[in-house]
């Protein structure tokens, strides 16, 4: 991480709409919005918004999950 915060390391982000600190307000279905928070701090190259799971995603949607790491680490080689 640099000094101001921002990681410069390329980052894939999944969202899943039953976080734990987000119950009461889902995450959005519009992705770019979703997604703003991750850019601010993140050199984020990759993101998905998935349809349901919630704050443990490889317990509750584990295929998913796998399924985005996979293609993101695929990608960067």
């Amino acid at each position: 991480m640099r000094p101001d915060g921002w990681v410069i390391v390329p980052t894939a982000c999944s969202g899943f709409p039953s976080q734990y600190d987000r119950r009461a307000n889902p995450l959005l279905a519009d992705t770019p919005a979703a997604r703003k928070p991750a850019e601010a701090r993140y050199n984020l190259v990759d993101f998905k918004l998935n349809p349901h799971g919630g704050h443990f995603p490889a317990l509750e949607q584990p295929t998913l999950w796998m399924d985005h790491i996979r293609a993101f680490l695929h990608d960067r080689h």
